[in-house]
């Protein structure tokens, strides 16, 4: 774990995201510093490769949308011309605070907990670009002429001032560019051209057929998993609409929640009202189909199932809920 402290691929940000975290990154740094032989070879097989980052971003106007993302926006370039839009028009633009996302590093918490490493933050890049290198002057014989040499690093100097600034101004006010834009589509055209516009992607394109999961090798989320409503021209052919995104929550296996439950000699028990003679997997079994049920039950009823005559808005049959949980077993090719 020690090793892990050392990792330039983790992103230096008090929580991990599927945003910013490249997992085959990650895993290559740790094989060029420490051969992991086989493991390494299962990671590419798996097709897990850079996580999320490469894969279209719903909103490209979100700031979390990741540089990797085939329609990944750059608001940099244009962010003076907005500014003075924004000045003109007397639009406010409050800078994003980034002064407390830089954590040390702490070993006990890796994946999804707080860092505590802290990187040296002088030095950012825009665009993955680099300053720009400014030749020494020499003199006609060959010599180097130390007031040339001089100006020459002021020169350099200067532009790499001028270019951190401009990173610095692009990393404080590209999110409330951002946000600004999501919320005035109809203002864009005042000072973009059309040819700078955002590209939203074509979603019944994108997610036709399902889409792969975080290892795509191994994993593919059917189409009638993560939509709901789905419409099309005939079968077979791409979608035209869907009427609503779906999220699957994956519980834990019988067998998972018995072993936690289950008494440990020389521990204090977890349940003290659970009786340990009857308990077994095959009554965690029934512990969580009792949770699925109550949880199901819970969402049928949320108010947002019903318009304000008070009449159901959406019928989920007991059907359905059996083809969902089929259809969840059709997701891993393991």
């Amino acid at each position: 774990l020690a090793l892990l402290a050392w990792l330039k691929s983790i992103p230096n940000r008090k929580y991990i995201q599927w945003t910013d975290f490249d997992p085959i990154a990650v895993i290559n740094e740790i094989h060029h510093m420490m051969n992991i032989g086989s493991h390494h070879t299962f990671f590419e097989r798996a097709g897990v490769g850079h996580g999320y980052l490469d894969r279209p971003c719903m909103n490209p106007l979100d700031p979390e949308c990741p540089k990797m993302s085939p329609n990944y926006y750059d608001v940099c370039p244009t962010l003076g011309r907005f500014r003075d839009y924004a000045a003109r028009n007397n639009i406010t633009l409050e800078a994003d605070d980034f002064s407390h996302d830089v954590y040390e590093f702490d070993l006990l918490s890796i994946f999804g907990h707080r860092r505590r490493r802290k990187r040296d933050t002088d030095v950012v890049r825009v665009n993955d670009t680099q300053s720009e290198a400014v030749p020494l002057a020499t003199s006609a014989t060959g010599a180097s002429d130390p007031v040339a040499e001089e100006i020459a690093r002021e020169e350099a100097d200067r532009r790499e001032k001028t270019r951190k600034a401009a990173a610095e101004e692009c990393k404080a006010y590209r999110g409330p560019m951002m946000r600004w834009m999501f919320d005035h589509p109809d203002k864009w055209s005042e000072f973009l051209s059309e040819a700078e516009y955002p590209r939203f992607p074509d979603y019944a394109q994108v997610m036709s057929g399902g889409c792969p999961g975080f290892a795509a090798g191994v994993l593919h989320w059917p189409e009638d998993m993560i939509l709901g409503g789905v419409k099309r021209s005939a079968k077979g052919a791409t979608m035209e609409s869907a009427d609503a995104l779906q999220s699957v929550f994956l519980v834990a296996s019988p067998n998972d929640v018995f072993l936690r439950f289950k008494h440990k000699a020389n521990r204090p028990q977890s349940k003290p009202d659970l009786d340990q003679a009857v308990w077994s997997e095959e009554l965690a079994k029934e512990v969580i189909q009792q949770w699925q049920r109550n949880f199901t039950r819970m969402l049928y009823r949320h108010p947002a199932n019903f318009d304000e005559e008070v009449s159901r808005g959406r019928v989920v049959s007991k059907a359905f809920e059996e083809a969902f949980l089929n259809g969840f077993e059709r997701t891993s090719h393991f």
